[in-house]
Formats: structure tokens, sequence, C-alpha cells
């Protein structure tokens, strides 16, 4: 028979498993520059507001809205335009 603590530790084992799992593909979810979630990969858009989610590195490499450098060169990508405009204000 297994006893109420190593019931209680395989419980909280399984509930920790499953939150970390939840956790790693909630961070791997892409994101719109207004904070939406988007469920398609191949997305150039945002589902639900149309934000353009796809940006270029200088060297014309894809990245996403929320890279900062490049993928794929490193490059350090420019700021939103949205950025900028705040810093102005």
């Amino acid at each position: 028979m297994v006893s109420v603590v190593e019931a209680i530790y395989w419980i909280i084992i399984s509930v920790l498993l499953v939150v970390g799992i939840v956790g790693v593909v909630y961070s791997a979810m892409t994101k719109c520059p207004n904070g939406h979630i988007v469920t398609n990969s191949k997305a150039e858009f945002c589902q639900k507001c149309g934000a353009k989610l796809k940006i270029f590195c200088p060297n014309g490499h894809k990245a996403e809205y929320e890279d900062k450098f490049c993928p794929k060169c490193g490059a350090k990508i420019n700021e939103k335009k949205d950025e900028k405009k705040e810093e102005e204000k």
C-alpha cells in the first residue's frame, strides 16, 4: 500500500510537471506587439488586431517582433516605431 505521504508526494510532482509543461508551451508562443497570443506560427499578422508580426534585421533575415537580435546572424534589430514614438513624448 502507498502511504498518504507518498500519495501527496506524487500528486505534487504531477502538478509541478503539468505546470512546467504549460509554462514552456506558453513561453514558446509568439505574441504580437499589442500582447495578443498568436496561434498560427506561419502568420505574418496578428489575428486579433492585424499588427505585423515579422520584421527584418539589417541583413534582411526574418525575425519575430519581440527579438532584440537576429536569430540567424545576431545583428541588433532596430528599435520599433512604437518605441521611438513613446520616447519622443
